[in-house]
C-alpha cells in the first residue's frame, strides 16, 4: 500500500499576529499544513529549511520585507519555484513591479478571510511558481 500525500505546506509571513493566526487558523481548517514566520528573515529561513509548496508573504515586515524574501526565494535553486502570494494592506500592485521579481498572486490584508484559501488552491492547481508570476499589473489591489 502506498503511503499518502502529505497535505501541502504553507508558509504563512505576517507581523501582524492576529492576522497571522487568522490565515494560519482558515488554512489548518481547510487541510493544509502550515508555518509560521512573524518576519521576513524568518520567513526565508523556515522557507529554506521545510521547502514549503506556498508561501504567504506580507510586504511590510521587519528585517526583510515580503517582496526581499521574494527576491531571496527566486535567487535560490532550492526555492525559486515555490509559488509566492504577497499581501498587503496599502500598496498598489503596480508598485510590487518595481521592487524586484514578481510574485504569482497579490491580494489585500482584508480579503484574507474571503478569499485566501481561494488563491492558496488556485496557485497550488496551477503549478505556479517562478515561471508562472503575474506577467503584468492589474492595477490597484482590490
Amino acid at each position: 500500500m502506498a503511503a499518502a500525500t502529505p497535505e501541502p505546506l504553507v508558509l504563512v509571513a505576517d507581523d501582524d499576529v492576529d492576522l497571522l493566526e487568522l490565515a494560519c487558523i482558515q488554512l489548518e481548517e481547510a487541510g493544509f499544513r502550515v508555518a509560521r514566520a512573524t518576519d521576513g528573515d524568518e520567513a526565508l529561513r523556515i522557507a529554506r529549511e521545510q521547502l514549503p509548496d506556498l508561501c504567504v508573504l506580507d510586504v511590510i515586515m521587519p528585517g526583510l520585507r515580503g517582496h526581499e524574501v521574494l527576491a531571496a526565494l527566486r535567487d535560490d535553486e532550492a526555492t525559486v519555484a515555490i509559488p509566492v502570494l504577497l499581501v498587503t494592506a496599502t500598496l498598489e500592485q503596480r508598485v510590487l513591479w518595481r521592487l524586484g521579481p514578481r510574485p504569482d498572486d497579490c491580494m489585500h490584508k482584508h480579503d484574507l478571510g474571503a478569499e485566501l484559501e481561494e488563491r492558496v488552491r488556485a496557485l497550488l492547481q496551477s503549478g505556479a511558481g517562478s515561471d508562472h508570476a503575474l506577467e503584468q499589473p492589474a492595477g490597484e489591489l482590490a
